[in-house]
């Protein structure tokens, strides 16, 4: 049955990251999710399993700041309801985690999957270059089948960190993961997405300096490499994305004014804020109360911190940060269990990229990015937890 469990996991992400389509995405986890309850049944083990209490309450309060964000303003409508229960993606991470703890990730599944992130990209890619050839620029930004490079940026950026992983982990893994790697990161960098940039440039050097070694003139070598190989790529278009950051560009002013608004939301709503998600649906109606005209840019704030703060207050922010410092110290944990591990390391990578993404994106709203994150902290959970003796994750 493994082939038919975790390997169909990690070859279904490929179809999330490849298709692109919400669609799938909520079929497959859907899948997972059943097939994870089902084997609680079949192995007579709890669901919930009380080795993870601590991150049970995590989930709770999480998920109950959101309901008192509505309660605290009076908003118990079908619009907030359906907001609210799109968090029952929490069962989704929870079928991971159960199989991931009780079932063995086998290799040449593992091979198959690399294999076939390396060819759908490299067929998605090969189209955007034959349909914009001589046109390549900052203002054609890679997406796939996805309408928005925002969105499907923090999916390639965290699928570059697994794919990295991987092909360190095991020796014939790493014909096909240098593929999908060099792939998945040259997907990253079109998309032009300064914050999904950051991310990779930050989180990548500590997973490559943390896994050959400070001391190691290859880490340095490497990280050269890829910041070389990505400039390589179109050097004008990317310093001129850049150079934008700094400057009075229409882009740069428009998401100033979403945080300037977003802020005076949160200091008008400090404990509880809005309503989760209400101060980006109720945007005109804050633009009209505090004099801003209509015709300005409208959208979520592009910072996922400022996001929690207007929409839940302080409290949700907290809930919020609380869930990543619980996953960045269990990796912290997984790390010290084994300092060699390749995946360890990817997997705190993929962690700093994803928490320095959100800095200029609400990469946790977008749900293809949730999901292949989902993916990262439950394997995270499962190979840190003091009872797994064995730190061995993918099996001959």
């Amino acid at each position: 049955m493994p082939f038919l469990s975790v390997n169909s996991i990690l070859i279904g992400s490929l179809v999330v990251t490849t298709l692109l389509h919400r669609n799938t995405a909520m079929i497959l986890t859907a899948c997972v999710a059943f097939y994870g309850i089902y084997l609680s049944f079949k192995l007579k083990k709890p669901f919930f399993e009380q080795q993870d209490r601590t991150l049970h309450w995590l989930w709770i309060w999480f998920v109950g700041v959101i309901f008192l964000s509505y309660a605290a303003n009076g908003l118990f409508g079908l619009d907030q309801f359906s907001e609210w229960s799109q968090h029952r993606w929490i069962i989704f991470f929870y079928a991971l985690v159960f199989i991931f703890r009780h079932e063995k990730l086998g290799l040449k599944p593992t091979q198959v999957f690399l294999a076939l992130v390396s060819l759908s990209l490299l067929s998605s890619l090969g189209y955007f270059f034959w349909t914009h050839r001589g046109q390549l620029s900052e203002t054609l930004r890679f997406k796939s089948f996805l309408e928005n490079p925002n969105e499907f940026a923090p999916v390639v950026m965290v699928l570059t960190f697994i794919t990295g992983g991987l092909a360190l982990a095991h020796p014939k893994l790493k014909i096909w993961g240098s593929a999908a790697f060099a792939l998945s990161f040259l997907a990253c960098v079109l998309t032009y997405t300064r914050s999904a940039w950051a991310g990779v440039g930050v989180g990548m050097s500590l997973a490559i300096v943390g896994y050959f070694g400070v001391k190691n003139f290859k880490s340095y070598l490497l990280i050269g490499a890829l910041g070389f190989g990505a400039l390589l790529v179109n050097f004008k278009g990317i310093i001129s994305r850049i150079s934008v950051t700094a400057t009075d560009h229409v882009a740069t002013l428009d998401r100033v004014l979403l945080w300037e608004v977003n802020l005076r939301i949160f200091k008008e709503n400090p404990i509880f804020g809005v309503g989760y998600y209400e101060n980006v649906y109720r945007l005109q109606d804050f633009y009209i109360k505090y004099g801003i005209p209509l015709d300005s840019f409208k959208a979520q704030p592009h910072n996922q911190y400022i996001n929690y703060l207007a929409g839940t207050g302080i409290v949700g922010l907290t809930a919020y940060l609380l869930l990543w410092g619980f996953f960045i110290f269990r990796n912290i944990q997984w790390i010290k269990k084994d300092s060699k591990d390749s995946l360890a390391w990817a997997a705190l990578g993929a962690q700093v990229a994803f928490c320095i993404g959100c800095i200029g994106d609400c990469m946790f709203e977008a749900y293809l990015a949730k999901y292949m994150l989902l993916i990262v902290w439950a394997v995270v959970l499962v190979q840190s937890s003091p009872e797994r003796k064995d730190t061995k994750f993918i099996y001959d």
